[in-house]
């Protein structure tokens, strides 16, 4: 049985050009039509929407804070459940210096990575990984 591995990006089905990027962990499709290069264009407009946090097709039906989401997995999941829940906490406090007040889907990748950036000016990469 040979399985057929589709790589993401602009593919074309017929005459057809296509384009397929995920955002916020949802795969997502469209027809763009017969020109390669106007699809590869949109790609890379959804491509920056995405990051900017900027894409309108999104549905923000929860609206949940990162201070909640966290509360709720220190208190269901780290403390019950892990040995290194202290370090979870302590994690989280430095993230909520910056994502305080931000839902969830605000957090887009841009954003941490600029988090990133600053935390690395305080702490070692590996301090900044553990707690992203």
């Amino acid at each position: 049985m040979h399985l057929k591995v589709q790589k993401m990006g602009v593919f074309q089905k017929g005459n057809d050009w296509y384009i397929d990027y995920y955002v916020y962990g949802k795969r997502k499709r469209e027809k763009i039509g017969p020109n390669k290069r106007l699809a590869a264009r949109v790609l890379g407009k959804r491509r920056v929407e995405v990051a900017e946090n900027k894409y309108l097709d999104i549905d923000h039906k929860d609206k949940i804070k990162f201070e909640d989401l966290a509360k709720v997995y220190l208190e269901t999941y780290s403390k019950p459940n892990k040995k290194s829940s202290r370090r979870d906490e302590a994690s989280i406090k430095n993230l909520s210096k910056y994502f305080k007040g931000k839902h969830l889907y605000e957090i887009a990748p841009l954003l941490v990575e600029k988090y990133k950036i600053a935390r690395k000016i305080q702490v070692s990469p590996a301090t900044v990984n553990r707690e992203v």
